[in-house]
C-alpha cells in the first residue's frame, strides 16, 4: 500500500527498507539483509546524492554484512565510501570516523594489505586520542587563580548520574585506545616490526590496565603479544616473565583446566626449553598435558 501510494523511489520506502534489513540483520538473515539495504542505498543516492549522512549508516551495515560474511574485499569497499562521505561532510578529525577506519583497518589487515591497515589504525588512533584527552580534561580539578581559589564555575555541579556516565566513557576511550594500540601491534607484527609491535603492545598493556585492572583477561592476551614479541626478540626472560604473567590471569579467570591455560603453558615451555631449563620445561609441558 505505502509503495504504490508513495512510489517505489521514495526516501520513507529506503527508510522501511532500512527497519527490514535491521530486523533480518538481527535474525542473521544476512543475505536478505544486504539486498534490502542495497535497495535503500541505491535509493537514497537518486534522491539525496552521493554524499549524505544516511547513506553513510547504510554502508556501515552493508560493510558489517559483508565483514560477517568473510567478505573483506567489499567490507572494505563499502567502508571506504562510508568514511570519504563522513569526511566530506563532517571533516576529518570528527569522532564518528573512529570506527569505521578501525572495521577498514581490520578489513585492510586480512587482505594483506599492512600498510594501509596501518594508516587505518593510525588515524583512528588519532581520533580515539583526541576523545580520550577530552574526556580527561572534563573529569579534571577545578583550576585554580592567581590568588589560589579554585575558579568557580556558573553551571550546576555534576549529578552522580552524569559522573557516571562520564566514568563509563572514559573507560570505553581508554578500552579502544588500547585496542586499537594492539591492533597496530599486530599489523607491525605481520610486517616483521618487532621492535615497533612491542612498543605497541606494551602501550596497550597499560591503557588496558587502567580500562579494567591487572586481572582482566584481556591483559593476558596483549601480556602474551609482549611475550612473544620478547621471545622472536631473543629476550627469554622477560618473555617467560611475561607469559608467566598471562598464565596468573588466565588461571584466575578460567581456573586450571582449559584451552587458554594449556596454551600459555605450552608457550612457556618453549621458552624454558629455549633456555636450557628443561625441567621447568618438562613441568610446564606436563601441567599443560594434564589440562582436561
Amino acid at each position: 500500500m505505502k509503495r504504490k501510494q508513495l512510489g517505489e523511489e521514495h526516501l520513507d520506502i529506503a527508510a522501511t527498507y532500512c527497519n527490514i534489513g535491521d530486523v533480518q540483520f538481527n535474525r542473521n538473515q544476512y543475505d536478505d539483509a544486504l539486498g534490502v539495504y542495497e535497495e535503500a542505498l541505491r535509493i537514497r543516492k537518486k534522491k539525496l546524492g552521493d554524499t549524505h549522512l544516511d547513506n553513510a549508516e547504510v554502508l556501515r551495515n552493508i560493510s558489517k554484512i559483508h565483514q560477517m560474511k568473510g567478505n573483506a574485499k567489499e567490507s572494505a569497499k563499502a567502508l571506504e565510501e562510508e568514511i570519504r562521505v563522513r569526511k566530506a561532510l563532517l571533516g576529518i578529525s570528527n569522532p564518528s570516523l573512529a570506527q569505521p577506519l578501525t572495521n577498514l583497518g581490520r578489513s585492510y589487515h586480512e587482505l594483506g594489505q599492512l600498510d594501509n591497515a596501518l594508516m587505518a589504525y593510525r588515524e583512528a588512533l588519532h581520533l580515539y586520542e583526541h576523545k580520550l584527552k577530552d574526556l580527561n580534561s572534563l573529569s579534571s580539578p577545578a583550576r585554580q587563580d592567581t590568588s589560589g581559589s579554585s575558579s568557580v564555575s556558573s553551571s550546576s555541579p555534576p549529578t552522580c548520574e552524569t559522573v557516571t556516565q562520564r566514568r563509563k566513557a572514559q573507560s570505553d576511550a581508554l578500552g579502544s585506545f588500547s585496542d586499537i594500540l594492539r591492533k597496530i601491534g599486530l599489523v607491525c607484527q605481520a610486517k616483521g616490526e618487532t621492535d615497533k609491535a612491542l612498543s605497541a603492545f606494551k602501550a596497550s598493556l597499560k591503557y588496558k590496565v587502567r580500562q579494567l585492572g591487572p586481572d582482566s583477561i584481556e591483559v593476558a592476551m596483549i601480556s602474551e603479544n609482549i611475550a612473544l614479541c620478547l621471545f622472536n626478540k631473543g629476550d627469554y626472560q622477560s618473555a617467560a616473565s611475561s607469559f608467566l604473567e598471562a598464565l596468573r590471569v588466565k588461571r584466575r579467570n578460567f581456573g586450571e583446566d582449559s584451552d587458554g591455560v594449556a596454551t600459555t603453558l605450552n608457550n612457556l615451555g618453549n621458552v624454558y626449553y629455549t633456555l636450557g631449563e628443561l625441567k621447568k620445561a618438562m613441568e610446564a609441558y606436563a601441567k599443560a598435558f594434564l589440562v582436561k
